[in-house]
C-alpha cells in the first residue's frame, strides 16, 4: 500500500511538473524550512504534557493552476515528537491515600514525515494549506511504557514466569521502542504560510494524529470468563476488562516554521 501510495505520488510530481515548465508565470518552487514542535500524545486520562522539540527538511511546491492561486507543497521532514511525563500518585489499596508520586520519563519519538499540503492563496503570498501526513517512526528515547504506572498494567501481555512479569513492571522487559509504538503514522494538518518577497518563508501549522501509535495495548483481548466461576473471581475479571478500555495515543503537534524558498 505505501508503495502505491509513493508511486502515485511520484507520477502526480512528474506530470506537475511538466506542467509548470509550460507555466513561466508560477514555475515550481524549492525550498528548506526548520522550526518549533510544541507535541504531545494523547491518550484520555492518560496523556502527558507538552514537548518542545523541532523539525527540519525540505519542500517543492507545484502550481496547480496557471495563476498563482492553487499549489501542493510536498516536504520531506524530520520531526522530534513526543511528550513530557507527568507525574502519577500511587495510592494505598485500603486507605486511597497517596503514599507515593512517581513520574513517566520523557519521550522522544524520530518521525521521518511526508505532509502533502494543498494551498490556497488568499493574497499573493498568504496560504491556507490543509493535506494528508504519513510518518516513519525511526527511532525513540525515553520510558516507553505509558501505562507503566496503570494498576491493571500486568495483564496487558502474557507472561511465561513471574519474573517476566516483575521485569516488564519495573520497565526491563523490553528497551526496544519497536514493541511499544506502531511504525506508521498518518494524520492531517492544516495552517498557514506567508512568502516573504526576499525569499523567506513563514508558517504556522497543526498536525492531528488519526493513528493509535501506542501499539502495547492494542493485540490485548479481554479476559473470557468461563461459566460457573465464583462471583468473586468473576468481579475481578471484570474489573480487570473494564479497565482496558483505554482510548486511543495519538501524535498532536504544534509547528512553527521558518524557511527559505529558492
Amino acid at each position: 500500500m505505501i508503495k502505491k501510495i509513493l508511486i502515485l505520488t511520484l507520477l502526480s510530481t512528474l506530470g506537475l511538473k511538466s506542467f509548470s515548465q509550460s507555466n513561466p508565470k508560477n514555475p515550481i518552487v524549492t525550498g528548506v524550512k526548520a522550526g518549533l514542535n510544541l507535541s504531545n500524545l494523547s491518550s484520555g486520562d492518560y496523556s502527558q504534557q507538552m514537548k518542545p522539540s523541532f523539525h527540519a527538511g525540505g519542500f517543492v511546491e507545484i502550481p496547480l493552476s496557471y495563476y498563482k492561486q492553487f499549489a501542493v507543497q510536498i516536504e520531506l521532514m524530520y520531526s522530534n515528537q513526543g511528550y513530557k511525563g507527568k507525574e502519577f500518585d500511587i495510592r494505598d489499596d485500603n486507605t486511597g491515600k497517596v503514599v507515593s508520586t512517581n513520574k513517566l520519563d520523557d519521550v522522544s519519538l524520530h518521525y521521518l514525515n511526508i505532509p502533502i499540503m494543498f494551498k490556497y492563496y488568499i493574497q499573493n503570498n498568504f496560504a491556507i494549506e490543509f493535506g494528508p501526513q504519513i510518518g516513519f517512526l525511526m527511532d525513540a528515547n525515553g520510558e516507553f511504557d505509558l501505562y507503566k504506572y496503570n494498576d491493571y498494567a500486568i495483564y496487558f501481555t502474557n507472561f511465561t514466569s513471574n519474573l517476566d512479569r516483575e521485569m516488564y513492571l519495573q520497565g526491563y522487559r523490553s528497551k526496544d521502542f519497536k514493541d511499544y509504538y506502531e511504525s506508521i503514522d498518518y494524520g492531517l494538518s492544516l495552517g498557514l504560510s506567508y512568502n516573504f518577497e526576499n525569499g523567506a518563508y513563514i508558517s504556522g501549522r497543526y498536525y492531528m494524529g488519526l493513528n493509535d501509535v501506542y501499539k502495547a495495548d492494542n493485540n490485548f483481548t479481554q479476559i473470557v470468563i468461563p461459566e460457573g466461576m465464583p462471583e468473586l473471581i468473576v468481579n475481578e475479571i471484570n474489573a480487570i476488562n473494564n479497565n482496558f478500555n483505554f482510548k486511543s495515543s495519538k501524535n498532536s503537534v504544534f509547528q512553527i516554521s521558518v524557511g527559505y524558498r529558492f
